[in-house]
């Protein structure tokens, strides 16, 4: 999707970087910049290359040092965004950092979209295994998806998200469908019967009283008992 003539359409994208190679913000700076889209960068690493090579080196950003850059652009007024996109890390503080300024931004642009690919690991001859820390599932787990717009695991973070093991594709189907059908449904019955009893018996509920109770409805929201089963047609 390229951007519409005459707008600025801005992407804060909170990747890696690396000398050697294309991945994380060296891999979608510039298709995004040929899009159309002004793109700012923040690294999340710096590595000599990247990690699926015998040898890498380099640092790691803290939590600390991203809200210091983060504050620079804060002191400039430069923190509107349409888009935020974030990629590989390796500090579970830095990738919950990050979930609040994705939450101040958006609360400058409650228009902005948030794709995370939440990069923990994949599998190899049927075997899966992380190369990030194991402390930053629980962040992705907790903090992360609930405030994501757009999620792109792979099968492996898939399954280490949600706990259930993807074996065809009908099971990711199933997956995605089951558990996105069933917080809608845990929302919608929430609503409807916080609503009834505002309203009392035999009086229709008013617009105000059938607004989504989603604050209420969190925890099924995160991790939502199945309600619904799924099925590749």
């Amino acid at each position: 999707m390229e951007v519409p003539r005459g707008s600025e359409c801005r992407v804060l994208s909170i990747q890696s970087h690396v000398v050697r190679g294309y991945v994380g913000n060296k891999a979608a700076a510039f298709p995004l910049q040929v899009l159309g889209f002004e793109v700012d960068t923040i690294n999340s690493v710096q590595f000599s290359n990247h990690t699926g090579y015998d040898h890498w080196k380099g640092q790691v950003l803290n939590a600390e040092e991203l809200q210091e850059i983060y504050e620079g652009l804060k002191l400039n007024q430069v923190t509107r965004y349409d888009y935020v996109l974030t990629g590989y890390t390796r500090d579970s503080s830095f990738l919950a950092r990050v979930v609040d300024i994705v939450q101040e931004l958006k609360q400058k642009n409650p228009q902005l979209v948030y794709a995370c690919d939440p990069v923990l690991g994949d599998k190899w001859n049927g075997e899966g295994s992380m190369y990030v820390p194991e402390e930053l599932l629980p962040v992705y787990k907790d903090l992360v998806v609930p405030v994501a717009d757009i999620i792109t695991p792979n099968q492996f973070e898939a399954e280490l998200l949600t706990g259930r093991k993807i074996h065809t594709q009908e099971d990711a189907v199933q997956l995605a469908c089951e558990k996105t059908v069933s917080a809608m449904q845990h929302v919608l019955q929430r609503t409807i019967c916080s609503a009834r009893a505002l309203a009392g018996p035999g009086v229709k509920p008013s617009y105000p009283q059938l607004e989504l109770r989603m604050v209420q409805s969190k925890k099924d929201i995160e991790n939502p008992e199945l309600i619904v089963t799924g099925a590749e047609l």
